[in-house]
Parts: structure tokens; C-alpha cells; sequence
């Protein structure tokens, strides 16, 4: 999976345009730049975590109207590390807390106390086992929640966190719909291996469970197949 460029490609050149009108003195040579150390290559993840970022908050801003009333709002990304991308945090070794409660190692959060969502780094280095499809899915479950906490209580599922499959399943599907992301060979093959990886032993039984399996494809593939309604209340 990945993202399409085009916005990207817009915003560098506007940016290296902006860089070059500012401070030239025309009228003698400039002097020689001192050498700067080598820049660090970025982590493996932050193409396709930028990608799923852009793709995911773009989807629901252009389709927040379509479904909900009032207008969406993104939520915010934690701002933790300065070494890591926005958004990203490494515990334990990063201390971070939602509240009073501390955000853990591998796991990813939408935050309501803050309106913010988080990825611990360990969490989003798993594409490089389960693929880049993987980090799409985390991305769009999270802003899942934050969807969630967005809406009027009546529309909010008692299997909360299978309702935020099923609202990333409705994204991602739509992102694709929409050409924000290209769907590649291979990954509907990681969306599953991926549901798999985060599915909890047992089926579902109380409200902080995210479901078995065969629950979360379930859910993923209704938000997928028949979009944002397909995730509500039916009553």
C-alpha cells in the first residue's frame, strides 16, 4: 500500500521555491556553507506512517459531512521525542501518559483526555515482519477512536473497539475509492495477516476487548464492504 504523491510533490516545491527568495546576496559570492554532519536516515516506517496519516485524516475530512452533521475535526499527534517522527513515542524509555495513565510498549492509542493519537515506535517496526499494509490499518483504527469520541453516544458501539475495525476498514476501502493510497499486490493478504497478529485468543465479552480473529476481519471487512454506515447502530 502506499500513499499518492501528488500533494507531496506539490508542498517540496513550493517549499524549495520559498528557500531559494530569502537571503541571497546577488552582488559578491557566497561563502562556502560549513560542513553539516549527515543527516539520520529516517526509520523504516515513516513513509508509510506519513502516507497513512495524510491518507486517513484527508478521507474523513472530505467525508465527515456525508455521514455525521457538524464538522470534523482531526485529532492532534503526540508530541513526545524530537528524534522520532510527530506522533511516535518509545516506551519505556519515553515516558508519556494519557491522564494519569502511561501510554505502553507496542501498543498504539487514541487519547481522549488530550484528543491526540500515539504509536509507540516498536509497534509501527512491525510492517517490517507483517508488510506496509499493517501500519495503514493501525493509523486508521486509532483514528477510529477518535472518530468515535467525535460522535453523539447513540452511534457509538458497545464493541468499541470493533467498530473502530470496522471504521478503518470503511477508510482505508474509501482512501483507495478515492486514489489517496494504491492498493498493492499482496496487501489484502497483510490487512488479514495484520488482523490476526492484533486479534485477542478469545471472542468478545465485555467492552475492553478488541475480539478474536475472525471478529476483527469480520468488522474490518463490513466497514470495507459497505462503508461508514455499515459501522453504526442499527438502532
Amino acid at each position: 500500500m502506499r500513499p499518492i504523491r501528488r500533494t507531496a510533490v506539490a508542498v517540496a516545491t513550493v517549499l524549495a521555491v520559498a528557500g531559494c527568495l530569502v537571503g541571497l546576496d546577488l552582488t559578491r559570492a557566497a561563502p562556502a556553507a560549513a560542513q553539516q554532519p549527515a543527516a539520520a536516515a529516517p526509520p523504516p516506517y515513516e513513509e508509510d506512517y506519513q502516507g497513512a496519516l495524510s491518507s486517513t485524516n484527508q478521507w474523513w475530512s472530505a467525508h465527515w459531512g456525508d455521514y455525521f452533521t457538524g464538522t470534523y475535526t482531526s485529532p492532534q499527534l503526540l508530541s513526545a521525542d524530537p528524534q522520532l517522527p510527530q506522533g511516535v513515542y518509545d516506551a519505556p524509555a519515553d515516558t508519556v501518559y494519557c491522564g494519569n495513565v502511561p501510554l505502553d510498549d507496542l501498543n498504539a492509542h487514541y487519547c481522549g483526555a488530550g484528543d491526540y493519537v500515539a504509536f509507540d515506535v516498536d509497534i509501527l517496526n512491525w510492517s517490517l515482519t507483517l508488510g506496509d499494509a499493517f501500519i495503514y490499518l493501525v493509523v486508521a483504527h486509532e483514528w477510529g477512536h477518535a472518530i468515535q469520541a467525535r460522535l453523539d453516544p447513540s452511534l457509538v458501539q458497545v464493541r468499541y473497539e470493533l467498530q473502530a475495525d470496522c471504521f478503518a476498514g470503511a477508510e482505508i476501502q474509501g482512501a483507495v475509492n478515492d486514489g489517496l493510497v494504491v492498493l498493492e499486490p499482496g496487501d489484502d493478504q497483510e490487512l488479514y495477516n495484520s488482523l490476526v497478529a492484533v486479534a485477542d485468543a478469545s471472542p468478545w465479552t465485555n467492552v475492553n476487548d478488541h475480539g478474536n480473529a475472525d471478529e476483527r476481519i469480520a468488522a474490518y471487512s463490513n466497514g470495507a464492504n459497505g462503508g461508514v454506515n455499515a459501522c453504526l447502530p442499527t438502532s
